[in-house]
């Protein structure tokens, strides 16, 4: 009987460490997927919401782990980032209208950047901007469970997109620090 009692207490105590276990699963997505759900992120500015190529439904049914099997999708429309969209398109005339007077740009990093000399009021707006920016970035690497190292990849990815989409006579910071006019 105790020899049954030792071999059950084990058996328990193994699958007890088993289930406390933490196991992390870093995803790299591949820079054009990316660059898809900053365009489609960037674009949803413009409308009013989502365009609807990348959804996140927290109420489908779990993929089966198998590693061999798992294509990530990227999830985009999360609470986080719909917050910081909304955020952003109640202040998107605003910096369009200081982006057009040249009085900011769109850095490397998908940031605004003051150019130069400019009020208290510009100041704050481009912080505003940019912590919201931020909080899209940094949200899309922790619940993609991107490794921390992929944010600046997210970030050059963006700023592409800004660079696109940038209106002629706007400064934009080009991939290699070099601020230019479109």
């Amino acid at each position: 009987m105790k020899k049954f009692l030792g071999i059950t207490s084990g058996i328990v105590a193994i699958f007890l460490m088993l289930g406390c276990a933490t196991v992390n699963i870093y995803v790299t997505f591949p820079e054009k997927e990316i660059r898809n759900a900053a365009t489609d992120i960037e674009n949803s500015l413009e409308g009013g919401g989502e365009t609807g190529s990348f959804n996140f439904n927290p109420f489908s049914p779990p993929a089966l782990l198998y590693a061999e099997s798992i294509s990530p999708e990227l999830k985009v429309y999360t609470s986080e980032i719909k917050t910081a969209l909304a955020s952003r398109r109640k202040r998107s005339s605003l910096i369009n209208e200081y982006k057009s007077k040249g009085v900011i740009g769109e850095n490397n990093k998908g940031l605004v950047q003051i150019r130069g000399v400019a009020p208290s009021s510009v100041q704050r707006l481009v912080r505003e901007e940019n912590k919201d920016r931020m909080t899209i970035y940094q949200a899309l690497v922790r619940q993609n469970n991107m490794p921390p190292e992929q944010l600046d990849i997210v970030q050059e990815q963006f700023a592409a997109v800004h660079r696109e989409k940038a209106n002629k006579g706007e400064w934009i910071q080009l991939p290699t620090g070099k601020w230019i006019k479109k």
